[in-house]
């Protein structure tokens, strides 16, 4: 969990870089507000991506999967929609968005932080 903890932030870091490069297109007169707004967007997009997933609400969408699969490939040939989530594994899905919302929530705290 730490590692994946250690990953989120990495790739938190390297959405607040492109964010910073590409909207403020190097210009950083005001770094303290921009750094701030942009470390409070790239949270809310990790803490919202985390909720999603650490909920499991993200089943939701099995069944555009089901329906995609059905109608491109032969993988779900035969099988019914209940048989297809039968073969699905939920384990692995559940604690994977715990350490994204942590992460998530620690940079909108930074951002909060920085504000002050």
């Amino acid at each position: 969990m730490i590692k994946n903890i250690l990953l989120d932030i990495v790739i938190g870091a390297i959405m607040v870089l492109i964010i910073m490069f590409a909207f403020f297109e190097g210009d950083f007169s005001f770094l303290n507000d921009n750094l701030q707004n942009t470390i409070f967007i790239v949270g809310i997009i990790l803490t919202s991506a985390g909720l999603l997933t650490a909920t499991g609400a993200s089943r939701i969408f099995r069944g555009v999967g089901f329906v995609f699969k059905r109608m491109f490939t032969r993988k779900v040939d035969g099988l019914s929609y209940y048989e297809y989530l039968l073969m699905k594994d939920d384990k692995r899905e559940r604690y994977q968005g715990l350490p994204l919302l942590i992460v998530g929530i620690a940079f909108v705290i930074l951002s909060l932080f920085l504000y002050q």
